[in-house]
């Protein structure tokens, strides 16, 4: 029989000597060595665990860290009415003399939705808790609605981590999130489950891939909505407020002062009205130009003439801006209306309208004719008539007219 073993005092290391021994009891035979092998392998075995690093001790040389996580859950339904709005100014533009004090008037138009559209959604907060000894790496949280008894969710959101982007090791976050409910999938009084995926890249044992807790929580719809926007304020930048439960229109005055001491100068105002609840807007600018009131005076050449006949009137314009030069061609004109009072100047009495006959003329103390007059259809219908000379204004100088019904003539076949 042959012995494994070796003598005391061998300076070989104890564990070369019992894979010497091992080799040795293959080579010759186990049985005799057999109560003394099983010894050298528990020893060996014992000795290969006590150079092995602990699982704690692996964990932390590889930075990974753990997570827990847990997920709120507020239901919301909704029915919200859509509302338009439109603000307008009359008048837009205008020229006024210096001193004077023209007025605007303003009109604000909203139109509300027959009815309010269905909405529905979720809200909470995903709290995230690092429980391990490093700090995070690649945080992720993507939350998932889904109904419970189907497959799939009906909605994903990323959830936004800006807050607090890298959680340190024993440090927790809280982050805010929202979810909509597809429209065909609102069910009022039904049930939801919201799922939170929670990752990151070094979570212990599973380094270098997304991982993480995944907390859920469930909730019900309202059985009914909550009604939003129902009625609306309109606030307006000039102070004013406006309260409309449903569409319609409303109207306020603003005046603008002219100041003499400026002279002649422009104002232009901008004008916003707001929807307190919705942010929606609109606005509406006017223009004021404060310059000179010209006046005007006319005298008819006849107070009667034939069917066929011709007449001339000359307009004198005074009050206006010092040296103002125009063009009669552009900014007086003399308009017939069939008529015999100060009612005959509208629209359907018109008979036609001719434009001065100068190309440019000094508009203080400076005379505008109508020769072309005789352009107008002829013969004259029988009857009496009405002249209203208009000048158009410029930036320096209102608009003027002479007053309707201050010249006539009579137009007889006899």
């Amino acid at each position: 029989m042959h012995y494994c073993q070796f003598e005391k005092g061998t300076d070989m290391p104890y564990r070369m000597r019992t894979d010497a021994l091992i080799e040795c009891a293959k080579n010759h035979g186990c049985k005799v060595v057999r109560r003394r092998l099983w010894q050298i392998v528990l020893i060996s075995v014992l000795i290969t665990l006590s150079m092995s690093p602990t699982p704690h001790a692996y964990g932390a040389s590889n930075a990974g860290t753990g997570l827990s996580a847990t997920v709120s859950l507020s239901s919301h339904l909704t029915s919200t009415y859509t509302w338009t709005i439109r603000k307008s100014a009359s008048p837009k533009v205008q020229t006024v003399s210096v001193g004077s004090t023209p007025s605007v008037t303003y009109t604000i138009t909203t139109t509300k939705s027959g009815t309010g559209t269905i909405d529905a959604y979720f809200d909470g907060r995903v709290c995230v808790v690092n429980t391990g000894r490093a700090s995070t790496q690649g945080l992720s949280i993507t939350d998932r609605l889904s109904i419970p008894g189907r497959t799939g969710t009906i909605g994903s959101v990323v959830v936004d981590t800006g807050g607090s982007p890298v959680l340190a090791a024993g440090s927790s976050w809280c982050y805010p999130y929202k979810i909509s409910v597809p429209s065909r999938s609102i069910a009022p009084g039904a049930t939801y489950k919201d799922t939170a995926n929670v990752t990151i890249t070094n979570y212990s044992g599973m380094l270098g891939l997304p991982e993480g807790p995944s907390p859920s929580a469930s909730g019900q719809l309202p059985s009914s909505p909550t009604v939003l926007h129902s009625s609306i304020t309109v606030n307006d930048s000039d102070g004013e407020s406006f309260t409309f439960t449903s569409g319609g229109t409303d109207s306020y005055g603003e005046r603008f002062p002219c100041v003499t001491s400026a002279g002649v100068h422009t104002i232009v105002h901008n004008d916003t009205a707001t929807i307190q609840s919705t942010g929606q807007s609109a606005s509406a600018e006017i223009t004021v130009h404060c310059g000179y009131q010209p006046t005007i005076t006319s005298q008819l050449s006849a107070t009667t003439i034939t069917p066929d006949g011709s007449i001339q009137d000359v307009a004198t314009v005074s009050g206006a801006s010092p040296g103002t030069m125009v063009s009669a061609t552009e900014y007086v004109s003399f308009t017939f209306y069939r008529g015999s009072d100060a009612s005959a100047c509208v629209p359907s009495n018109s008979v036609g309208s001719v434009l001065g006959d100068w190309d440019q003329a000094t508009l203080n103390g400076g005379w505008f004719t109508d020769n072309g007059i005789n352009t107008l259809e002829q013969p004259w219908p029988v009857g009496t008539y009405e002249v209203q000379v208009t000048y158009a204004g410029d930036a320096d100088n209102a608009p003027a007219s002479t007053p309707c019904g201050a010249e006539s003539f009579t137009v007889s076949s006899t």
